[in-house]
């Protein structure tokens, strides 16, 4: 929860397209594995720790790490708006 009441988590998913992992931003999936692409490669993994998820004070910002397709593992940020 940041300043302005702006809520972000990290869920694991089961469903019919197997497992996955997805982070909300006040309730809408923002990133999601298998689905969102940074620098035009996949998004394979996410980090499930607190320590790895961060809201801007302001909202608008979000920093997550996680894993691409490549094997690359980096910080990654996200604009809300």
């Amino acid at each position: 929860v940041n300043d302005a009441g702006d809520t972000v988590w990290y869920a694991r998913l089961q469903g019919p397209g197997g497992p996955g992992e997805a982070i909300f931003a006040d309730g809408t999936p923002v990133v999601r594995t298998g689905v969102t692409r940074i620098g035009g490669r996949l998004l394979v993994a996410l980090d499930d720790s607190s320590d790895t998820l961060s809201l801007s004070p302001q909202g608008g910002r979000l920093l997550f790490t996680g894993r691409l397709e490549n094997g690359q593992h980096g910080a990654f940020l996200l604009d809300l708006d």
